[in-house]
């Protein structure tokens, strides 16, 4: 899948989106960052791919897994049409 420099916008921390299928992306974040279901997630801009701020997904549901949280996010693009 697609992999995309991206944060979430309301709190700035920052991952790696990585497209698992057309409408289901995962994102992992440190265990301390500050999400809650239903943030949006933004592209970053660190990776030169895409400006940043453009708006990307949206955080379905959070799970914890050893130190990290795993994000299920609902794209609101399609990846291979961003540009």
């Amino acid at each position: 899948g697609s992999k995309i420099a991206v944060e979430i916008t309301r709190s700035r921390a920052p991952g790696i989106l990585v497209g698992a299928s057309e409408d289901a992306c995962v994102l992992e974040l440190a265990v301390d960052d500050d999400v809650e279901v239903g943030d949006l997630v933004q592209t970053s801009g660190v990776d030169d791919l895409f400006p940043k701020g453009r708006p990307v997904g949206r955080v379905v549901q959070i799970d914890e897994r050893n130190d990290k949280k795993v994000l299920d996010v609902v794209p609101l693009v399609r990846f291979d049409r961003l540009d």
